[in-house]
């Protein structure tokens, strides 16, 4: 960058006599003016801890499946640092204020978890049959494990057959028995 100067009764900076003017070449810095790279720009406080720059998992297994997943666990305080060229990014190589994720946070859902019945025959014994589905929600527990809440039940419709048995009474009679929904997760004859 190029600077002029102009003098009217001083002496000229660069040459010592008197008036004149001078032109001074400074070199340029800083990305035209633009923060040093590296220099802090602002703070992001608790946001979520990615486990691919670092932070911590938790694993959560499906209910029917029983296959885990594994979710981000933690929060931190990650800087926001200036490029040197206008621009910014996140410093996750100096996190602070890393913490578990607090009690209560969501963690993970599932939509798609059977829900069951037992349901006693009068010959056959107990069984266990799919009535329907459920969401099965986990959150944090504050220290880096998780517990979990189902709820959002949808119950097999009414009048669906659960199952049919074939039983004989004292007499040697055979009589059927079909076992069905009442469509509130409940079941009927």
């Amino acid at each position: 960058m190029s600077v002029w100067f102009k003098y009217a009764g001083d002496k000229d900076i660069t040459t010592g006599h008197p008036g004149g003017s001078s032109l001074f070449t400074l070199p340029v810095t800083g990305g035209g003016g633009f923060p040093p790279a590296g220099s802090f720009n602002s703070l992001i406080e608790d946001i979520e801890y990615p486990v691919a720059n670092g932070g911590g998992t938790i694993s959560v297994v499906h209910p029917d499946s029983l296959i885990g997943y594994s979710t981000p666990s933690e929060t931190c305080d990650v800087t926001i640092r200036n490029d040197g060229s206008g621009g910014t990014y996140e410093d996750w190589a100096n996190v602070t204020d890393v913490k578990a994720k607090a009690y209560g946070v969501f963690a993970y859902e599932f939509n798609d978890v059977i829900n069951y019945i037992t349901i006693t025959g009068n010959c056959t014994g107990s069984s266990n049959y799919q009535n329907g589905t459920c969401t099965v929600t986990f959150y944090h527990d504050g220290s880096y494990g998780s517990y979990s809440a189902t709820t959002a039940y949808s119950y097999a419709p009414y009048y669906t057959t659960f199952f049919s048995e074939e039983c004989m009474d004292e007499n040697s009679n055979t009589y059927t028995t079909i076992y069905l929904s009442d469509g509130n997760g409940g079941y009927f004859t």
